[in-house]
């Protein structure tokens, strides 16, 4: 059964006021990662999680964005600046992120259905062919930055800033066989 992954981050003598400057620097590194400096969308939700969204906004950022040229409001800074606008301490504030991850592919077709199992095709040529093709794949990652008073002080089991990457399948492999991870 799948779980969510998550980073939680907590920062010694954290100051409030400072929640916008430490999420930049956050999710900054991501785009040491992945070379992609721009965010995809942006959420700030009152009070919990159960409540509607009081901000949210989604940025184009394929090829429908070159009709636009003015693109900026997706760049981090302005994403953030603009979504922490009004900074409150009951608030979460939430940033999605595109980034790359090495995935293999798996083959549908294993074992290669195009060879006759009683051939004389050397097992470990058979294998070779069939070791996994491993490529970037676009990934979602949030960010959430947390209020002291968001969601009864979640903070502290949450963190300051927690990093959402989604589900742990793509970080555990369960599918493929420990010889094609060799």
């Amino acid at each position: 059964m799948a779980d969510q992954l998550y980073l939680s981050l907590w920062f010694p003598n954290f100051r409030f006021d400072t929640l916008p400057a430490t999420m930049v620097s956050v999710m900054r590194q991501f785009t040491l990662i992945s070379g992609e400096k721009r965010v995809s969308a942006a959420s700030v939700y009152p009070i919990s999680f159960t409540e509607a969204p009081t901000y949210q906004r989604i940025y184009v950022n394929d090829k429908r964005a070159e009709e636009n040229t003015d693109t900026s409001a997706s760049i981090i800074e302005s994403a953030v600046a603009e979504a922490t606008e009004q900074l409150h301490d009951d608030m979460a504030y939430e940033f999605e992120m595109r980034w790359n991850l090495w995935a293999p592919e798996v083959d549908l077709n294993y074992p290669n259905p195009d060879i006759d199992p009683d051939s004389d095709i050397d097992p470990e040529y058979e294998s070779a062919a069939l070791d996994p093709l491993w490529r970037l794949q676009t990934s979602t990652v949030r960010i959430l930055g947390f209020g002291p008073k968001f969601d009864d002080a979640s903070f502290d089991q949450n963190g300051h800033i927690r990093v959402d990457f989604g589900l742990d399948t793509p970080w555990l492999a369960e599918t493929l066989e420990d010889e094609q991870l060799d």
